[in-house]
């Protein structure tokens, strides 16, 4: 797969993550559908960044994919592109 694709591929995904975040906020969706969608694009979001593991832009794709963990943690953010929208919003 190309980097490219990829690239794409972790945009949607965090377009995806903020629609589910304005929804739950909307309370259009129950926490625990909203809490496990969000875990299922945060391991599309990782498998994504481990495929870019595998192209000439290694390094960038393993610091995406630590700080998609790091969003995780900190913030609970699926992805970073969600956690700055997060951060954005509620600052």
């Amino acid at each position: 797969m190309r980097s490219s694709h990829l690239f794409v591929s972790a945009l949607m995904l965090s377009a995806l993550a903020i629609a589910l975040n304005e929804l739950r906020l909307a309370h259009d969706l129950s926490f625990e559908i909203h809490r496990a969608l969000a875990y299922l694009v945060f391991l599309l979001n990782a498998a994504v960044a481990t495929i870019g593991l595998w192209t000439p832009h290694r390094i960038a794709w393993a610091a995406y994919l630590i700080a998609s963990v790091a969003c995780l943690i900190l913030i609970g953010a699926s992805t970073p592109i969600s956690g700055v929208w997060i951060l954005a919003k509620f600052m």
